[in-house]
Order: structure tokens, then sequence, then C-alpha cells
């Protein structure tokens, strides 16, 4: 099945440029990005702070998430035919949390930056620690699915507010950041599930969620608009034109 499903996206894949090169405005570079570019939106006043917490909310996802299969099996006692719609049901949720999340972002930046990390912290110690019932579980991992469809959404922009004007390095950064949260979020996971199984992973987990909605409401700065420049102006005022790498 995999194999079969590997030569469809293979074969679909190439589809995509000819779209994009249709789809997406012509963005003339105003500048040349270097690596060392990366190293200075980082030093910039506030970035740093972000991304810590950015990795915090990711580290604690992907440590949870690693291992839903046997905690909704263990702790929730779901069937595999029920495990599979259950997974279904939270990329539905998922998918809902994405597209919600770009009216909150419209709402208060922050809120939306601080909310998430919450609600999944809520949700994994629930999973680990509540009596909830097969309907209340449901229940949790619909809230969990729900919260972090709006994570990825939240990061992206906040670092094109932070960095308007290298926006494109920012985002470098921001990837950089997630897929390294990946690899540490599941190697962490496992070490805490050699410790003491699923209850562990998602208790701890749950924790380290709501340790990063408390950095992001003290120290991680949202700003409305684009940061301003030194002299007042605001990056974001002027339209906002490609970086050119080499």
């Amino acid at each position: 099945m995999f194999a079969a499903t590997g030569r469809e996206v293979a074969l679909l894949a190439p589809g995509g440029w000819p779209v994009q090169l249709l789809a997406l405005p012509r963005m003339a570079p105003h500048g040349t990005a270097r690596l060392g570019t990366l190293g200075e939106v980082l030093r910039r006043p506030g970035f740093g702070v972000g991304i810590a917490g950015m990795l915090l909310v990711h580290v604690g996802h992907y440590a949870l998430f690693t291992y839903i299969r046997p905690a909704l099996e263990d702790v929730a006692r779901v069937s595999a035919g029920a495990l599979t719609l259950l997974l279904f049901v939270f990329g539905v949720a998922n998918l809902v949390g994405t597209l919600a999340a770009g009216w909150l972002l419209e709402v208060n930046l922050r809120l939306t930056l601080a909310l998430t990390p919450v609600l999944m912290g809520v949700a994994a110690l629930g999973l680990a620690l509540l009596p909830a019932g097969r309907v209340g579980y449901v229940l949790l991992v619909v809230l969990w699915g729900l919260a972090f469809g709006g994570v990825s959404v939240a990061w992206s922009n906040w670092a094109t507010r932070m960095v308007p004007d290298q926006a494109e390095s920012a985002g470098g950064l921001v990837v950089v950041g997630v897929q390294s949260a990946i690899a540490g979020g599941a190697a962490a996971g496992g070490v805490l599930f050699g410790m003491g199984g699923v209850t562990t992973v998602f208790t701890v987990s749950g924790l380290v969620l709501l340790a990063s909605a408390l950095l992001i409401v003290a120290r991680v700065e949202a700003p409305r608009h684009g940061v301003p420049r030194r002299g007042g102006r605001s990056l974001s005022s002027r339209p906002r034109r490609a970086e050119r790498c080499g």
C-alpha cells in the first residue's frame, strides 16, 4: 500500500511546479540573503526568545504525536478500526483549526500564540490523567487537533511581523526550528516512554506545552504590524519584495 502511494505521489508532484508558476505573483529581489543573514535575524531583539517559545511548543507536540497510537490504544482502549477513524477526526479538526487561526490572528496574535499550546497541554494532561471515558477522549483529541492546526500559521505570521525586511530568512529559521523540534520531540518522547510509558510522555509534554505558553505571554513580542525600523518607519508599510539568495 505504501509503495503504491509513494508512486502516486511521485507522479503527481511534478504537476505542482507549473501550477505554482502560474498562480504565484512575480516578486523582484531587493537584496542579497547570505548565510550570515540568518544569524543577524536571530539576533534581532525579541526574535530569539520567540524561536525558543516556538521550539518548546513543537517539541511538546511531537513528543505527544509520536505516541498517539499507543496512547489511544492503552488509555482510551480503542480498537484498530476506531483508531483509524479517530486519527481521521484529528486531521479534520487540524484543518478546521488552521482555517480558524486566520481569523484569530486578525483579532490577537499573542492570544493565538499562547492559546494553542494551552489547549494542547490541557488535552495532553486530560488524556493522561483524567478518566474521561471514550466520548471524553474523543473530545480531547478533537481539541488537540484544533489547537495544533493554528500553530504553524501563527508562528509563520509572527516571524513575518517581527522581521518584515527579512521575512524569507525569518521563515527559513522557523522551518529549521520546526524540523529540529520534530526530531527532538520524538527523541524526548522515546526517552519518556521508556521511563514511564504513555502516561509519562503525555504528562511531561503537557507541562512543557503549558510552560511554553507562560514563556510566550511573559517574554515573546507579538507586534500588531511589522516591527518599526530604526528611525521609526515601519517596514511593513512598504510593498515587500523577495530576497535574492546568493
